[in-house]
């Protein structure tokens, strides 16, 4: 028998070996599977995370999301998936313009995508597949939302227009997103192994448990305590040792007594989600163009502009002399605050950035994105300190030694109709020539006019 072991990433001291020798050859290079993860749209203030009673000690949806599909990573690299999860950032959502109850309804659309009934839901979650590139959609539910009792996904194996998931509000553990994106790459309940192991859990006694890998549901109970390890069923695979387990956020360490099968030639599902990896990892390609290193959104804000300044004058101010200067402003604006770059600033600035530098089609995504960062770093591509908005020395303005430099912070993807905050930073080095009078005229105004009207102080 060849062998190769499989180190867990969760704990020491684990190993799966298996006479599959393609499998390891998956591990090296994981077919990239882009994951987007759309949740309803929270109160202000509030977060999705907010009310779970372990949340991996984050207070952010992408935070938390990170952490978990670490785990879900772990698992399928275990058992030589060959796929690996690519988180996207998240994405909140509100459809009640398509009906009061859409909680449920979008719900049941992920479970049908191709029934008439649910065309509309599936052209909004299209939209957002459009913009993000996302292979497979997760639908992190809201409690209490009406919908099914259990966690689902819409096929086994799942096409391109099949690829959604949904998981109710406190389902959301590495045991079960690892499931239910194990049914899109084609595992059945039936296949996962159900076995009586004699294992140890967290160092305590051994004692025979019932086994049941990742996929396993829907089965007959033996009477024996449950053990669910984190790896899905393999004919050629055996367990030594000890490796993940368990239903929580963080896994138990289960030993194993005796090296073990964890399949047979009935209890395998690593074969059709091996094949089916490449595929799911096809579905949407990302582009290349234009390249975006995504920032991190700003916290929303109750006030439409808050912003803050800082003139520096270095060296003396003397009479016909040379004086130096730095420039640092950082301004924050609500999302519903237009701005004169564009026309209709009375619709606010993501509705603005929509209509007018993208396709109107109610959603912001990176292109359109990164163009409103190119106008912004335009607009404030200034040379001299009194169009900045700084100040006038002596009735004169100061000059740029440098040029400026501008980091923006965008409005985050997603609907025209969410409302949270951007702005920018920025940086000048300025340099000018005192008059002859004795007397020193340092000019700063109040409130910058132009198109942005945010205090300077």
């Amino acid at each position: 028998m060849l062998l190769c072991t499989l180190p867990s990433a969760a704990v020491a001291n684990s190993e799966i070996t298996s006479s599959n020798r393609d499998a390891s050859e998956e591990i090296a290079n994981p077919n990239s599977i882009d994951l987007l993860v759309i949740y309803p749209e929270t109160e202000f203030g509030t977060s999705h995370v907010d009310d779970l009673s372990s949340d991996y000690g984050e207070i952010t949806v992408d935070g938390y999301l990170d952490k978990l599909i670490q785990h879900v990573n772990s698992n399928y690299a275990r058992s030589s998936i060959g796929a690996q999860f690519n988180p996207l950032p998240s994405v909140e959502v509100n459809f009640s313009h398509l009906d009061e109850d859409w909680k449920r309804q979008l719900t049941l659309a992920m479970m049908n995508p191709h029934n008439s009934p649910y065309v509309d839901y599936i052209a909004e979650l299209n939209t957002i597949r459009n913009s993000t590139n996302a292979d497979v959609m997760v639908y992190w539910r809201e409690s209490g939302d009406g919908g099914p009792g259990a966690n689902g996904a819409s096929a086994v194996p799942a096409e391109e227009d099949e690829a959604y998931v949904h998981i109710t509000h406190y389902s959301m553990s590495p045991y079960i997103l690892s499931h239910e994106l194990g049914h899109l790459l084609g595992g059945e309940h039936h296949k996962g192994t159900q076995t009586i192991a004699n294992i140890s859990v967290d160092g305590g006694e051994f004692e025979d448990r019932e086994i049941r890998t990742l996929m396993t549901s829907q089965v007959t109970p033996t009477g024996y305590p449950v053990a669910r390890v984190w790896a899905f069923s393999d004919a050629n695979t055996t367990v030594n040792g000890t490796i993940p387990c368990g239903y929580g956020l963080e896994p138990s360490n289960c030993t194993y007594a005796e090296e073990t099968p964890i399949g047979n030639s009935s209890w395998s599902n690593v074969d059709l989600m091996r094949a089916r990896a490449p595929i799911v990892a096809g579905f949407r390609s990302q582009p290349d163009e234009p390249e975006w290193e995504w920032p991190e959104p700003l916290p929303p804000q109750g006030d439409d502009v808050l912003g803050s300044s800082q003139l520096q004058i270095y060296g003396p101010i003397s009479a016909s002399s040379n004086i130096s200067a730095t420039w640092i402003a950082n301004i924050s604006l609500r999302d519903d605050y237009g701005v004169d770059l564009l026309p209709d600033r009375a619709l606010g600035v993501r509705a603005q950035i929509d209509q007018h530098l993208g396709d109107g089609d109610g959603w912001l995504d990176i292109p359109e994105i990164a163009d409103f960062v190119s106008l912004v770093e335009g607009a404030r591509n200034l040379t001299d300190s009194e169009s900045l908005g700084c100040c006038v020395v002596d009735y004169l303005p100061l000059q740029m030694s440098k040029g400026m430099e501008v980091i923006v912070i965008p409005p985050a993807n997603g609907s025209v109709e969410s409302n949270g905050s951007w702005g920018w930073m920025e940086y000048a080095e300025l340099s000018g020539l005192t008059d002859s009078r004795s007397t020193r005229i340092l000019d700063v105004p109040r409130w910058v006019a132009c198109w942005r009207r945010s205090p300077s102080g």
